[in-house]
């Protein structure tokens, strides 16, 4: 589940928790004010946060992950 706007600065904790049972929570924290994305992913899905193509900026955030789908398929998944 990818979600928008989660208002994560970057140096800044979470204001509130963000844990869901069964699921792990990666993120990409905004330079301002706003912004900020971030992914809960199933604990039991391997997956691998991209580096390479994931980046904050003044003008938008994007964070890629790359997850196993079946036994050799793999897919990248990004929210913006």
């Amino acid at each position: 589940m990818g979600l928008t706007e989660i208002k994560l600065k970057v140096d800044q904790s979470f204001l509130l928790d963000t844990k869901m049972p069964g699921y792990s929570f990666t993120f990409q924290p905004s330079l301002s004010s706003a912004g900020g994305v971030g992914f809960y992913i199933k604990e039991d899905q391997f997956f691998t946060t991209r580096p390479d193509l994931t980046s904050s900026t003044n003008d938008f955030e994007a964070l890629w992950v790359e997850m196993q789908n079946g036994s050799q398929r793999y897919m990248i998944c990004g929210v913006i």
